[in-house]
């Protein structure tokens, strides 16, 4: 485990330096600049201005800062209700996350990109989508604080994303890229069960899903949502929640107003 922990910290300091130079190499190309010419705040306005290619976004993204201690309580109470782990167990398997902030509207994952990580929702709300021939919008899950969230299908076969991912607030994220989490699965084999039984509950979810839109009516399958994502109807805009639904925001109206007029009863 000693030795896990060291390889950790010397693959920390080697994804730091590819971040900076994926960075630095933009700024020197778009600026017709090389390193030595680059000094101060030249240098800082030069990379600022560059902005970099759709490959250094996906580095960075991979690339973003160990998370501190307080963002990882949630994630190891979320752990612990599938596999015991020590704690340098947990403290290995943290360090391989890195944190990433989102800001509302802010896309995590883009349709046609390559899904390089699985992602564990701190805080805040995500959407996961599907986006149709002519640009609209169904979405699959929504993925609230301690969710998962990924196009599984692109983060296996690293194919590009049929799905998209975005915030509907503020929100925190962890992720872990293919290599890191096969390298867990190698040095702690527990999380492969943790995993596997992600992904159970996740076909069984998938599998409820698709049965009530054939069986249930919109109004069945709103008070579902609302089981299932509690407090969430009040966060989110009501036009994400007809996409989910699979109707109109005006039909969701009035599912809503009839709720409110139902008789309380008991």
């Amino acid at each position: 485990m000693a030795q896990f922990c060291d390889a950790l910290c010397s693959s920390w300091q080697k994804r730091a330096g590819a971040d900076r130079g994926c960075t630095q190499g933009a700024a020197m190309s778009s600026c017709g600049m090389n390193k030595g010419h680059l000094r101060g705040e030249d240098s800082k306005a030069c990379a600022k201005s560059a902005g970099i290619s759709r490959a250094c976004r996906e580095q960075r993204l991979l690339c973003s800062s160990v998370p501190p201690t307080h963002m990882l309580e949630r994630l190891r109470r979320n752990i612990a209700r599938h596999i015991a782990l020590s704690d340098a167990e947990f403290d290995c398997a943290a360090s391989l996350f890195r944190r990433r902030t989102l800001r509302k509207r802010e896309r995590l994952l883009s349709p046609g990109e390559v899904c390089r990580f699985e992602g564990f929702v701190d805080a805040g709300c995500l959407r996961v989508y599907y986006a149709d021939q002519d640009g609209a919008d169904h979405v699959l899950y929504f993925a609230p604080a301690d969710w998962w969230v990924a196009d599984i299908q692109s983060f296996v076969s690293q194919a590009p994303a049929l799905l998209g991912i975005d915030a509907l607030e503020d929100s925190h994220v962890l992720l872990i890229d293919k290599a890191s989490k096969e390298r867990l699965y190698a040095e702690i084999p527990k999380f492969e069960r943790l995993f596997r039984i992600m992904t159970q509950r996740a076909l069984v979810a998938l599998q409820e899903r698709m049965i009530a839109s054939m069986r249930d009516t919109a109004s069945q399958r709103f008070r579902d949502f609302k089981r299932r994502y509690p407090g969430l109807e009040a966060r989110i805009p009501q036009h994400q929640i007809a996409s989910y639904l699979g109707i109109s925001p005006e039909f969701l109206c009035r599912i809503r107003k009839r709720d409110m007029d139902l008789p309380i009863t008991g």
